[in-house]
């Protein structure tokens, strides 16, 4: 059947019936590079979508390449094209409000990045004086505890002391029951 499509549709009008159900055969279809770019794009292909837009330096070329630099996550290339559809369209809105979007989501991103850093030598010094309170309390614990074991020491001492006493008491003490 493709060769009674060929005869009757060019492989681009072909491609363009697969656009909205099968973007990545019409992407293989397609002849037109424009039209492949868009194709790939559609399909979810951004790095290769961008690729082929670069071949354009036109405003709608950068623009594209722009949004599929954008979409496979490389946001400074991204505002590159946009920079480049501007300086050759300085009216074109599009352009100037997704090129608004990457910039304001990078400065988003590296304002995170920075509360990381600072949250992270926060919790490093936290850490490094919880290592020093934690030296200093097994110090005071030491001395603690060795204050303690000289006070029960001389408490046992002093108890066993007295029931020595008692037992001396005691054992002087005559029952009565015996005589």
């Amino acid at each position: 059947t493709s060769v009674w499509k060929d005869l009757w549709q060019t492989r681009d009008q072909q491609a363009q019936q697969l656009m909205e159900s099968d973007p990545a055969s019409a992407a293989e279809t397609f002849k037109d590079p424009m039209w492949r770019a868009t194709a790939n794009y559609r399909a979810g292909n951004y790095e290769q979508a961008a690729k082929e837009f670069s071949d354009f330096d036109t405003p709608a070329g950068h623009y594209n390449q722009g949004n599929a630099l954008a979409q496979s996550g490389d946001y400074e290339k991204a505002l590159e094209a946009y920079d480049r559809a501007l300086e050759q369209q300085p009216d074109f809105a599009d352009a100037e409000k997704n090129r608004k979007l990457i910039q304001d989501l990078l400065d988003q991103q590296q304002q995170n990045k920075q509360q990381q850093q600072s949250q992270q030598n926060q919790d490093q010094q936290n850490g490094d004086q919880g290592d020093q309170n934690q030296d200093q309390s097994g110090d005071q614990g030491e001395q603690n505890q060795d204050q303690q074991s000289g006070s029960d020491s001389q408490n046992q001492d002093s108890q066993s002391g007295q029931n020595s006493q008692d037992q001396q008491q005691s054992s002087d003490s005559s029952c009565c029951c015996c005589d």
